[in-house]
C-alpha cells in the first residue's frame, strides 16, 4: 500500500512527505539533510519548500526514491545489482555521497 512506511524506516519520526507518481514517500528532514547538501538547502534553506510539509518530486520513480530512504536511513539497506543503477542517478541527483561510493564499491566487487 502506497501510504504505509517501511517497516525499517518506523523507528524515524517523519515530518517530511514527498509526493511522487501520486503516491506518498515520508521522510525525517534531518536525516535527510545529514545525508545530502540538496536536501539540506531545499529543506532548510531559503526556499519555499523549508516551510511546508510536502512536496512534488517530478521524474523520479516512487519505488526508486522508497530505495533511496531505504538505503540511506539505518539500517541501510544493502545496493544489489537489481538497485545500484538507479540508486547511483538518485545519489548523484541529490549528492548523497556516502551512496555514490557504496555503488561504486558495489560495482568494484
Amino acid at each position: 500500500q502506497s501510504d504505509t512506511m517501511p517497516i525499517t524506516m518506523l523507528h524515524f519520526s517523519h515530518d517530511f512527505t514527498f509526493l511522487i507518481e501520486g503516491k506518498k514517500a515520508y521522510a525525517n528532514k534531518q536525516q535527510l539533510a545529514f545525508n545530502s547538501p540538496v536536501f539540506k538547502t531545499m529543506l532548510f534553506g531559503d526556499f519555499a519548500e523549508k516551510d511546508q510539509k510536502r512536496i512534488a518530486l517530478k521524474d523520479i520513480n516512487h519505488k526508486e526514491f522508497t530505495e533511496m530512504l531505504l538505503s540511506i536511513y539505518p539500517p541501510q539497506k544493502p545496493v544489489n545489482r537489481i538497485s545500484y543503477k538507479y540508486l547511483l542517478m538518485l545519489a548523484d541527483r541529490f549528492e548523497i555521497k556516502d551512496l555514490i561510493v557504496r555503488c561504486e564499491q558495489f560495482l568494484m566487487n
